[in-house]
Protein backbone atom coordinates (compact mmCIF):
# COMPACT_ATOMS: atom_id res chain seq x y z
CA UNK A 1 0.00 0.00 0.00
CA UNK A 2 1.41 3.63 -1.03
CA UNK A 3 -0.64 6.25 0.56
CA UNK A 4 -0.46 9.75 -0.86
CA UNK A 5 1.12 8.39 -4.16
CA UNK A 6 0.05 10.90 -7.06
CA UNK A 7 -0.11 8.99 -10.21
CA UNK A 8 0.52 11.36 -13.44
CA UNK A 9 0.62 8.63 -16.45
CA UNK A 10 0.08 5.14 -17.00
CA UNK A 11 1.86 3.69 -19.96
CA UNK A 12 1.90 -0.38 -21.17
CA UNK A 13 4.69 -1.88 -22.85
CA UNK A 14 4.85 -5.51 -24.07
CA UNK A 15 7.53 -8.03 -22.45
CA UNK A 16 8.02 -11.55 -23.32
CA UNK A 17 4.30 -11.70 -24.74
CA UNK A 18 2.72 -9.90 -21.89
CA UNK A 19 1.35 -6.41 -21.63
CA UNK A 20 2.81 -4.81 -18.72
CA UNK A 21 1.37 -1.14 -17.12
CA UNK A 22 3.99 1.57 -15.59
CA UNK A 23 2.54 4.06 -13.40
CA UNK A 24 4.36 6.81 -12.93
CA UNK A 25 3.83 9.44 -10.03
CA UNK A 26 5.01 13.01 -9.68
CA UNK A 27 8.29 11.56 -7.60
CA UNK A 28 10.12 10.26 -10.17
CA UNK A 29 8.82 6.41 -9.44
CA UNK A 30 7.69 4.05 -11.50
CA UNK A 31 5.26 1.27 -10.13
CA UNK A 32 4.51 -2.15 -13.16
CA UNK A 33 1.47 -4.11 -13.27
CA UNK A 34 -0.23 -6.20 -15.19
CA UNK A 35 -3.60 -5.41 -13.81
CA UNK A 36 -4.83 -1.79 -12.98
CA UNK A 37 -8.29 -0.27 -11.23
CA UNK A 38 -8.70 3.02 -11.52
CA UNK A 39 -10.70 4.68 -8.77
CA UNK A 40 -9.71 7.92 -9.11
CA UNK A 41 -13.38 10.08 -8.61
CA UNK A 42 -13.67 13.73 -9.82
CA UNK A 43 -12.30 17.02 -8.40
CA UNK A 44 -14.37 20.43 -8.18
CA UNK A 45 -14.58 22.57 -11.63
CA UNK A 46 -12.11 25.31 -11.24
CA UNK A 47 -13.68 28.99 -12.02
CA UNK A 48 -10.43 30.00 -13.74
CA UNK A 49 -10.02 33.75 -12.67
CA UNK A 50 -7.49 35.32 -11.45
CA UNK A 51 -7.38 34.84 -7.31
CA UNK A 52 -8.90 31.49 -7.39
CA UNK A 53 -5.70 29.69 -7.04
CA UNK A 54 -3.79 32.31 -4.90
CA UNK A 55 -6.44 31.83 -1.98
CA UNK A 56 -7.70 28.29 -1.97
CA UNK A 57 -7.95 27.71 1.38
CA UNK A 58 -7.99 31.39 2.27
CA UNK A 59 -11.15 31.94 1.73
CA UNK A 60 -12.14 29.81 -1.38
CA UNK A 61 -12.82 26.46 -0.77
CA UNK A 62 -15.05 23.87 -2.76
CA UNK A 63 -16.55 21.97 0.07
CA UNK A 64 -19.49 24.33 2.74
CA UNK A 65 -19.81 20.93 4.35
CA UNK A 66 -16.76 20.96 5.52
CA UNK A 67 -16.33 24.39 5.94
CA UNK A 68 -19.64 26.36 6.44
CA UNK A 69 -18.82 26.97 10.26
CA UNK A 70 -15.97 28.93 9.24
CA UNK A 71 -17.63 31.67 7.95
CA UNK A 72 -19.80 32.27 11.13
CA UNK A 73 -20.89 36.22 10.79
CA UNK A 74 -19.03 36.85 7.75
CA UNK A 75 -20.37 37.41 4.17
CA UNK A 76 -20.02 34.91 1.78
CA UNK A 77 -21.04 33.87 -2.12
CA UNK A 78 -21.85 30.76 -3.63
CA UNK A 79 -21.24 30.20 -7.19
CA UNK A 80 -23.48 28.33 -9.09
CA UNK A 81 -27.42 27.38 -9.56
CA UNK A 82 -27.37 23.88 -9.59
CA UNK A 83 -28.63 21.23 -6.74
CA UNK A 84 -25.39 21.42 -4.91
CA UNK A 85 -24.81 25.44 -5.07
CA UNK A 86 -28.75 25.97 -3.27
CA UNK A 87 -27.75 23.18 -1.12
CA UNK A 88 -24.69 24.94 0.06
CA UNK A 89 -26.82 28.42 0.34
CA UNK A 90 -28.91 26.58 2.89
CA UNK A 91 -26.25 25.17 5.07
CA UNK A 92 -24.40 28.43 4.88
CA UNK A 93 -26.90 30.63 6.12
CA UNK A 94 -27.08 28.69 9.20
CA UNK A 95 -23.69 30.53 9.87
CA UNK A 96 -23.17 33.50 7.53
CA UNK A 97 -24.32 36.84 7.88
CA UNK A 98 -25.23 37.02 4.42
CA UNK A 99 -25.07 34.33 1.67
CA UNK A 100 -24.98 35.80 -2.27
CA UNK A 101 -25.94 32.88 -4.74
CA UNK A 102 -24.76 33.88 -8.12
CA UNK A 103 -25.71 32.41 -10.78
CA UNK A 104 -24.62 32.29 -14.75
CA UNK A 105 -28.43 31.84 -16.15
CA UNK A 106 -30.73 30.44 -14.17
CA UNK A 107 -31.43 28.01 -11.40
CA UNK A 108 -30.84 24.44 -12.44
CA UNK A 109 -31.64 23.00 -8.48
CA UNK A 110 -34.57 21.54 -7.30
CA UNK A 111 -37.52 24.56 -7.67
CA UNK A 112 -39.18 23.69 -4.35
CA UNK A 113 -35.47 24.68 -2.67
CA UNK A 114 -34.90 27.60 -4.39
CA UNK A 115 -38.33 29.04 -3.53
CA UNK A 116 -37.20 28.23 0.05
CA UNK A 117 -34.39 29.81 -0.05
CA UNK A 118 -35.66 33.54 -1.89
CA UNK A 119 -38.15 33.71 1.63
CA UNK A 120 -34.58 33.84 3.28
CA UNK A 121 -33.60 37.51 4.02
CA UNK A 122 -29.81 36.31 4.23
CA UNK A 123 -30.27 34.75 1.24
CA UNK A 124 -29.97 37.13 -1.81
CA UNK A 125 -29.37 35.43 -5.55
CA UNK A 126 -28.12 37.01 -8.21
CA UNK A 127 -28.51 36.10 -12.06
CA UNK A 128 -26.98 36.58 -15.24
CA UNK A 129 -23.08 36.79 -13.66
CA UNK A 130 -19.37 36.13 -15.01
CA UNK A 131 -16.85 35.72 -12.17
CA UNK A 132 -14.13 37.78 -13.30
CA UNK A 133 -11.72 38.03 -10.22
CA UNK A 134 -10.89 37.21 -6.33
CA UNK A 135 -9.39 39.89 -4.19
CA UNK A 136 -8.09 39.90 -1.08
CA UNK A 137 -4.63 40.53 1.43
CA UNK A 138 -3.84 37.49 3.73
CA UNK A 139 -7.65 36.49 3.19
CA UNK A 140 -10.11 36.83 0.87
CA UNK A 141 -11.66 40.03 0.57
CA UNK A 142 -13.55 40.63 -2.46
CA UNK A 143 -15.38 39.20 -5.47
CA UNK A 144 -15.87 40.83 -8.58
CA UNK A 145 -18.40 39.72 -11.23
CA UNK A 146 -19.61 40.90 -14.74
CA UNK A 147 -23.31 41.22 -15.43
CA UNK A 148 -24.06 39.45 -18.58
CA UNK A 149 -26.67 42.29 -19.82
CA UNK A 150 -24.94 45.09 -19.50
CA UNK A 151 -21.33 44.43 -19.26
CA UNK A 152 -20.84 46.30 -16.15
CA UNK A 153 -18.44 45.03 -13.48
CA UNK A 154 -19.60 44.64 -9.77
CA UNK A 155 -17.63 43.73 -6.72
CA UNK A 156 -19.06 41.49 -3.63
CA UNK A 157 -17.06 42.57 0.07
CA UNK A 158 -16.81 39.15 0.93
CA UNK A 159 -14.73 37.07 3.02
CA UNK A 160 -15.75 33.19 1.58
CA UNK A 161 -16.04 32.14 -1.92
CA UNK A 162 -18.12 28.73 -2.85
CA UNK A 163 -17.19 27.90 -6.28
CA UNK A 164 -20.03 24.92 -6.89
CA UNK A 165 -20.03 24.70 -10.84
CA UNK A 166 -19.90 20.44 -10.98
CA UNK A 167 -17.48 18.04 -10.77
CA UNK A 168 -14.55 17.06 -13.83
CA UNK A 169 -13.15 12.85 -13.73
CA UNK A 170 -9.23 12.57 -12.89
CA UNK A 171 -8.69 11.51 -15.93
CA UNK A 172 -5.81 13.27 -17.31
CA UNK A 173 -3.37 10.48 -16.75
CA UNK A 174 -4.98 7.60 -18.77
CA UNK A 175 -6.68 9.56 -21.39
CA UNK A 176 -4.23 8.06 -23.98
CA UNK A 177 -5.03 4.68 -23.11
CA UNK A 178 -8.57 4.42 -22.75
CA UNK A 179 -12.18 5.69 -23.97
CA UNK A 180 -13.90 8.66 -22.40
CA UNK A 181 -17.17 9.82 -23.08
CA UNK A 182 -17.73 14.08 -23.80
CA UNK A 183 -17.44 14.56 -20.10
CA UNK A 184 -14.09 12.92 -19.69
CA UNK A 185 -15.19 10.02 -17.94
CA UNK A 186 -14.18 6.30 -18.37
CA UNK A 187 -16.44 4.18 -20.21
CA UNK A 188 -16.34 0.93 -19.06
CA UNK A 189 -18.34 -2.87 -19.64
CA UNK A 190 -20.96 -3.13 -17.20
CA UNK A 191 -20.61 -6.42 -16.19
CA UNK A 192 -16.88 -6.41 -15.56
CA UNK A 193 -16.34 -2.54 -14.87
CA UNK A 194 -13.45 -3.14 -17.80
CA UNK A 195 -12.30 0.11 -19.64
CA UNK A 196 -11.90 -0.38 -23.54
CA UNK A 197 -8.47 -0.92 -22.95
CA UNK A 198 -7.81 -4.40 -21.36
CA UNK A 199 -6.54 -5.19 -18.03
CA UNK A 200 -7.39 -1.89 -17.03
CA UNK A 201 -10.76 -1.63 -14.65
CA UNK A 202 -12.30 1.26 -13.24
CA UNK A 203 -14.90 2.15 -10.92
CA UNK A 204 -16.92 4.83 -9.00
CA UNK A 205 -17.06 8.46 -10.24
CA UNK A 206 -14.38 8.57 -12.96
CA UNK A 207 -16.68 5.85 -14.69
CA UNK A 208 -19.58 6.65 -17.10
CA UNK A 209 -21.95 5.16 -14.72
CA UNK A 210 -24.98 6.85 -14.77
CA UNK A 211 -26.04 7.69 -10.95
CA UNK A 212 -23.22 9.13 -9.08
CA UNK A 213 -23.68 7.47 -5.31
CA UNK A 214 -20.66 6.18 -2.65
CA UNK A 215 -22.90 2.98 -2.43
CA UNK A 216 -23.16 2.71 -6.09
CA UNK A 217 -19.50 3.16 -6.18
CA UNK A 218 -18.51 1.04 -3.67
CA UNK A 219 -20.07 -2.17 -5.47
CA UNK A 220 -18.51 -0.77 -8.60
CA UNK A 221 -15.54 -0.91 -6.77
CA UNK A 222 -15.88 -4.51 -5.54
CA UNK A 223 -16.70 -5.96 -8.77
CA UNK A 224 -13.77 -4.14 -10.48
CA UNK A 225 -12.08 -6.51 -8.04
CA UNK A 226 -13.67 -9.43 -8.66
CA UNK A 227 -13.17 -8.98 -12.12
CA UNK A 228 -9.46 -7.90 -11.99
CA UNK A 229 -8.64 -11.04 -10.08
CA UNK A 230 -10.05 -13.28 -12.94
CA UNK A 231 -8.50 -11.25 -15.74
CA UNK A 232 -5.41 -12.04 -14.14
CA UNK A 233 -5.85 -15.31 -13.08
CA UNK A 234 -6.87 -15.92 -17.39
CA UNK A 235 -3.24 -15.12 -18.19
Amino acid sequence: IEEGTHIQKIRSEERDGREIFILEDGNGFKYEASCVIIASGKKPRMLNIPGEQEYMNKGVTYCAVCDAPLFGGKDVAVIGGGNTGLDWAHLLAKYANKVYVLVRSDIRGAQITYEKLKSNPKIEFIFSIDPVKITGNSFVDGLTYKDRKTSEEKTLNVQGIFPAIGLVPNTDFCKDLVELNQWGEIVIEPRTNMSSHKGIFAAGDVTDVLEKQAIIAAGQGALAALSAIKYVESK
